[in-house]
């Protein structure tokens, strides 16, 4: 995952053994990149936290969005990104519905 920000600030596991990273938190234009072989993911907020236990991404602020080259693009007030499970949850605010554009799938009909 590639991070850009403003201000990124991280966490390191407390194990002496271990240094590596616990969490993170990113503000300021936040832009988050992450490539696949079969699909690229692009998320962008103003805030976003990361969780590496659980491999979770939470997007906040200004207009959190994820565009998924293969599926679409969401939209929603707070954006969550489940990485190990390839699960989003979307939660909308008042008088500002969730938005989700969903690519069409081409069909590969059998004769």
């Amino acid at each position: 995952m590639d991070v850009k920000a403003s201000e990124i600030r991280a966490f390191l596991n407390d194990s002496s053994a271990d240094s590596s990273l616990d969490h993170a938190f990113a503000d300021g234009r936040v832009v988050i990149l992450r490539i696949e072989p079969t699909r690229t993911l692009t998320a962008t907020s103003e805030h976003a936290e990361y969780y590496s236990t659980d491999q979770k991404m939470i997007l906040s602020g200004g207009q959190p969005a994820v565009v998924d080259s293969t599926r679409g693009t969401t939209k929603g007030k707070l954006l969550t990104y489940w990485a190990n499970d390839d699960k989003l949850l979307v939660n909308g605010a008042k008088k500002e519905p969730v938005s989700t554009r969903l690519l069409k799938r081409e069909s590969h009909g059998h004769e």
